[in-house]
């Protein structure tokens, strides 16, 4: 059989992570919302040095020569530890001239991007505050709930003092999986338009 030269390339996602938390709730994410896409994870356990560090692991998976059949959307899952209007340490542009600064070819990546968790992801989970309240025994109150309503201000120094006034006595360490895997994934899925966007946007990409 004559292969069609415009036959469509085959896509694969490599999302970068930078530690337990991230490494837990995104791939909870990722295998629900982004199921039907091949997809390779990288967590960098760091959230310093950003761009050095996905171009570091991007040299890696671009000389490996199985990777060159296909077209790479890379995409990295980070906190922004900032508000929406401080700029972020995150950079493409930097990524793709640390790799053409050590001679790689870098024509099968199709895009880089990022989805940054305002303020991090932390803030994100009090978008599940009834999750919260009842893995850690405390009486989800419509004032408690009010207070916690602008999840952006909040950070995991915020959600670990709510921890210690659960009756259940227990503390908030990053990357539990059993407190991760108590909350409730879609509630936050579809209330966190950051997230749901950006999900959205790289179903969109891989789908052209």
């Amino acid at each position: 059989m004559i292969k069609n030269p415009k036959e469509a390339r085959k896509k694969r996602l490599y999302i970068f992570l930078e530690g337990k938390t991230e490494d837990v709730f995104y791939k909870k994410i990722a295998e629900r919302y982004l199921k039907s896409i091949s997809k390779e994870y990288k967590n960098l356990k760091t959230g310093t040095n950003i761009n050095k560090e996905i171009a570091k692991h991007l040299y890696h998976i671009i000389k490996d020569s199985s990777n060159s059949k296909y077209d790479l959307y890379v995409y990295a899952f980070i906190d922004k530890e900032g508000s929406k209007n401080d700029t972020s340490e995150f950079d493409a542009d930097a990524i793709l001239k640390a790799l053409k600064e050590e001679k790689v070819n870098i024509k099968n990546i199709k895009k880089i991007d990022a989805i940054e968790a305002v303020f991090m992801i932390e803030s994100w989970f009090f978008y599940d505050i009834e999750g919260i309240c009842k893995y850690i025994n405390l009486e989800c109150t419509e004032t408690l709930k009010k207070n916690y309503s602008n999840t952006e201000k909040f950070k995991h120094t915020d959600l670990a003092a709510l921890f210690k006034k659960g009756k259940s006595k227990k503390f908030y360490k990053k990357g539990d999986e059993k407190f991760l895997n108590s909350l409730d994934i879609e509630k936050i899925y579809n209330n966190c338009s950051d997230l749901r966007k950006g999900i959205e946007n790289i179903i969109i990409e891989l789908n052209r």
